[in-house]
């Protein structure tokens, strides 16, 4: 069993956290399912309101009596309240990204809520820490959804070169090789959006799951106009045609724009005029299994390569 200051800090089985997941992880069972296979889920708040998001976290706690999160982000124009409804349900973990934390963090302080913002920087993992965050989330740019652009083995080192409160470590992390790889590096934790994503219980349509299945490390692109943000797509042939060739200069934020695009996608199947964000790790996931077993798998496989590699020091 790998302990970790995560799985103390969260305490849960593992040190797993479902990245936030947009569409997919609006589903409450989806998120408590995670949470009963021992790690983190989270549900994604984005596109709800203070009322839904309390719904929401009534709704998991009948499913699962496991820690887990919600997810926000600045943009939802409820952003405060469900801040305010968050703290006073005692939800054990906030994530928060794309915008200056410090907010969210002040306004956990002194609650039962752990703060633990997603960033994508050495600077905004320092500042996250300044601010007061429990732990910090990091992507590397491989990262499907908001994403820097830095690769998770440059940046899990360099970020925990300058801070001191635990490092979850996310982009591209699918296997329990790449897992393994993340606790060598330092990391107390890995952040997993893609490898949930793609799982039994995930609320894909059928044909989003095929079009990832068939998928190579090649078949994403990141880009600023979906959002006015850099994010990471699965390159359908609509999405090629809409972005591909852009300059990757910041564009105007206009993040309301895209959802619609985004459930077209992957929750209806409409791959036509749809997208579906995932990260460059999809080219490793040839399975569908359920996230029990997925998260079993992954756990107990990272212990025997950390075993294994152990034994190359005589």
């Amino acid at each position: 069993m790998i302990k970790t200051k995560v799985t103390e800090l969260l305490g849960t089985k593992y040190p797993l956290i479902q990245g936030a997941l947009g569409e997919v992880s609006e589903s409450v069972e989806f998120v408590a399912t995670v949470c009963n296979a021992g790690a983190l889920g989270v549900l994604a708040a984005v596109h709800l309101g203070a009322d839904g998001v309390k719904e929401d976290i009534h709704r998991i706690r009948d499913l699962t009596d496991k820690p887990f999160g919600v997810n926000i982000l600045p943009v939802n124009p409820y952003y405060d309240k469900i801040i305010d409804v968050c703290v006073e349900e005692n939800v054990p973990v906030i994530c928060h990204g794309r915008y200056n934390p410090v907010k969210t963090i002040i306004k956990a302080k002194g609650s039962k809520t752990l703060a633990i913002p997603s960033v994508g920087s050495v600077k905004h993992a320092i500042q996250a820490e300044q601010d007061g965050a429990d732990a910090i989330i990091v992507t590397g740019t491989e990262a499907g959804g908001h994403t820097g652009y830095v690769g998770t083995i440059v940046l899990i080192p360099a970020v925990l070169r300058k801070v001191k409160i635990p490092v979850i470590a996310g982009g591209g992390i699918v296997t329990p090789e790449q897992v393994a790889a993340m606790f060598v590096l330092g990391a107390e934790g890995v952040d997993m959006g893609t490898r949930f994503m793609m799982t039994k219980e995930s609320p894909l349509h059928p044909n989003a799951l095929k079009a990832l299945l068939d998928a190579t490390e090649e078949d994403t692109y990141a880009t600023v106009h979906a959002s006015g943000r850099h994010q990471r797509w699965l390159a359908t042939p609509a999405f090629r045609k809409r972005f591909v060739g852009l300059p990757d200069t910041k564009g105007k934020d206009h993040y309301w724009s895209f959802p619609p695009f985004a459930g077209k996608g992957a929750i209806e199947g409409d791959l036509e005029k749809g997208w579906v964000a995932t990260g460059q790790g999809i080219g490793l996931i040839n399975d569908i299994p359920s996230i029990k077993e997925m998260v079993e798998s992954i756990m107990t496989e990272t212990e025997k390569v950390l075993r294994e590699k152990a034994k190359l020091v005589a």
